[in-house]
């Protein structure tokens, strides 16, 4: 068979157990909206922290305090940090919520229940590897 007839199977294949389990489809649209609040909440906070600081570096740098001038530094790091920080978040919170839908499907594809709680609970097991992923 083709690539484009195996690309289709597989396709279909994946739709019908979607159809068969629609569960499956809450783990996305979780994966979705934790990885935009976590991730990008915590963006914000550290975009605009990062702007404030910048903000106070330019209007110090004007006058002769030093004291801005370091605050300024400091909050414009900091921002940076946590706007980085937020992205691995973001990524871990869906990646989490995708790794329960997985640990679900791999239930499904051998014949066990499809158990939210089992799924999450796998999921769990693996959040070391998923935060350092």
């Amino acid at each position: 068979m083709s690539r484009w007839g195996n690309s289709k199977e597989l396709t279909k294949a994946s739709y019908d157990l979607v159809r068969e389990h629609p569960e499956m489809n809450r783990w996305t649209v979780r994966a979705t909206v934790f990885g935009a609040l976590v991730g990008g909440v915590g963006v914000c906070v550290g975009l605009a922290l990062a702007g404030v600081g910048g903000a106070m570096s330019d209007s110090s740098s004007s006058s002769a305090s030093s004291s801005g001038d370091t605050l300024g530094l400091v909050a414009l790091i900091a921002g940076a940090v946590i706007a980085i920080i937020s992205v691995i978040a973001g990524l871990t919170a869906a990646n989490l919520q995708l790794a329960g839908l997985v640990a679900m499907t791999d239930d499904v594809l051998h014949g066990r229940e499809a158990d939210v709680d089992r799924a999450r609970a796998a999921a769990h097991s693996k959040l070391g590897t998923l935060a350092g992923w």
